[in-house]
């Protein structure tokens, strides 16, 4: 008796394709892409972040040598309004409650403390702003950036990551076990936990600390692609031997 089979065809491989497989294929693969797609933009965010919060170490002093209506370099004077130590794992921080002339409202800043004992209340000293906001304090010698890391810009990249890597991970599994490199043994929650674990928190904190710092992207990007690459490569392994 004659069966009839289906119209298959194998891979040089030996796998099985039908049409409902290359389809799935198909879209684990747009998923992968979809997902790489949103890892790229959240380096990018990163980048873009990176050249606003150090905007104001190439801008000129406000005046002469600024065009009209270009970002610049402003000077105004403030007090020292009161002074406050507190300690930290790093040791004993120091701390200026500086009033401007401009604003209502205090401005307070970490400086090191011979900064600190140089300035008792009611010391002038000297503020530069950049784009409204004070980017560097300086007196009787001493100079303090004042960083302000846009932590919304931070947690934007950090989802997009996150995003990015989780759909990554997912669009990768059927491939991965077709390969016959095991199925995953860890359930789909736990591997989204795994990857919030992953892939939020150390860029979330990297980015927080690299912008303080001011590190370049020519320094972090190739480290963070080195390392979200070894965090894929023992995700993947991990949520098929757990």
């Amino acid at each position: 008796m004659n069966v009839r089979r289906r119209d298959t065809a194998r891979s040089s491989g030996g796998f099985l394709w039908s049409p409902s497989a290359v389809v799935a294929q198909l879209v684990c693969g747009l998923i992968v892409l979809a997902g790489l797609g949103l890892v790229v933009l959240g380096f990018r965010s990163f980048v873009l972040t990176y050249d606003e919060v150090t905007a104001y170490l190439h801008a000129p002093v406000c005046g002469a040598t600024a065009a009209s209506g270009a970002d610049c370099l402003r000077h105004e004077t403030g007090r020292v309004a009161e002074r406050s130590t507190h300690g930290s794992r790093e040791g004993t921080v120091y701390q200026l409650a500086v009033a401007r002339e401009t604003v209502s409202i205090y401005g307070v800043y970490d400086v090191d403390e011979a900064f600190y004992d140089a300035m008792p209340p009611g010391s002038a000293v000297e503020l530069t702003v950049f784009r409204g906001r004070v980017v560097e304090v300086a007196a009787a010698g001493h100079r303090a950036r004042a960083p302000q890391v846009p932590l919304r810009a931070c947690l934007e990249l950090t989802a997009l990551g996150f995003l990015g890597s989780s759909l990554v991970i997912h669009g990768t599994r059927p491939a991965l076990t077709r390969l016959g490199l095991g199925k995953p043994t860890m359930g789909l929650f736990r591997i989204t936990v795994c990857s919030a674990v992953f892939f939020a928190v150390p860029p979330l904190f990297g980015s927080v600390v690299a912008l303080q710092l001011h590190v370049p992207p020519a320094v972090v990007l190739p480290l963070a692609v080195l390392g979200w690459a070894g965090l894929m490569v023992f995700l993947s392994w991990m949520i098929r031997h757990e």
